[in-house]
């Protein structure tokens, strides 16, 4: 896993800032929006639905969805920078 930190905090696609959240750090769910990415255990998915205790994403690579409450967020998601 600190690898994966590592990659994504230098990684091109983060824009070379840094990634909005990482893995670990808290960030409250109503700062998502509709379509944001994120990637959730290694997957890249976007948000289908978000509210102040759960939030939806569908993982792009095989169309589930999946629902986060903040603990499970805090830990297992990254949201890089637009």
């Amino acid at each position: 896993m600190k690898f994966i930190l590592e990659y994504e905090d230098h990684s091109p696609y983060s824009g070379g800032e840094g990634p909005l959240k990482n893995y670990g750090q808290p960030y409250a769910l109503n700062l998502l929006r509709i379509g944001d990415r994120v990637t959730y255990l290694g997957m890249p998915s976007t948000v289908e639905e978000v509210n102040d205790y759960v939030v939806t994403l569908k993982i792009t690579q095989n169309g589930k969805t999946v629902n986060l409450n903040q603990n499970m967020f805090n830990q297992k998601a990254y949201v890089p920078r637009k």
